[in-house]
């Protein structure tokens, strides 16, 4: 079952982080649909824990996909998908997305474990849309620190480069 359940998700993990490009990187829209994931997910054997708040919304939905992985869906008051994180095998977290109430992506970050703590960081490539899909702004981060970014007017046109710098 486990053997099945990997390429499953490997055909997942990548329909999820296609979109971007080196040139003006125009993104198809992507919404993240809820019910299809649920319905691949017990198809595969997934356990699924949701969780309430005090006034019986759901607040997330917790994906126990074997030893592989673990995706976690979190929502907002009104039950529209608020964030996805995606974990490995090790519960290290891997990457996270954030979404409009329309269910648009809003942005996608990777992030990396402090081995010490095990508490998760921002670190790679992000990628920020705007509600139509088109790439709003995309850079990288390290260590939790942004490196650099570009912003593209919801026209197309590029921005300045911004280049920002901790102390």
């Amino acid at each position: 079952m486990q053997k099945a359940l990997f390429p499953c998700l490997a055909v997942l993990l990548v329909l999820f982080s296609c979109g971007d490009s080196s040139s003006r990187p125009d993104a198809e829209p992507h919404v993240f649909d809820v019910q299809e994931f649920d319905s691949l997910s017990k198809a595969q054997g997934a356990i699924v824990d949701e969780e309430y708040r005090s006034d019986s919304t759901l607040f997330g939905k917790r994906y126990y996909l074997a030893d592989t992985a673990k995706v976690i869906l979190e929502f907002n008051r009104q039950e529209e998908l608020q964030s996805v994180h995606w974990y490995n095998g090790k519960g290290q977290e891997l990457w996270q997305e954030n979404y409009y109430p329309s269910g648009q992506r809003m942005a996608r970050f990777g992030k990396s474990v402090n081995e010490g703590t095990g508490a998760a960081y921002f670190h790679g490539s992000y990628t920020s849309y705007y509600q139509d899909g088109s790439v709003k702004e995309c850079g990288e981060y390290e260590n939790n620190q942004l490196l650099w970014n570009v912003h593209w007017e919801s026209d197309g046109r590029k921005g300045d480069t911004i280049i920002y710098e901790y102390r």
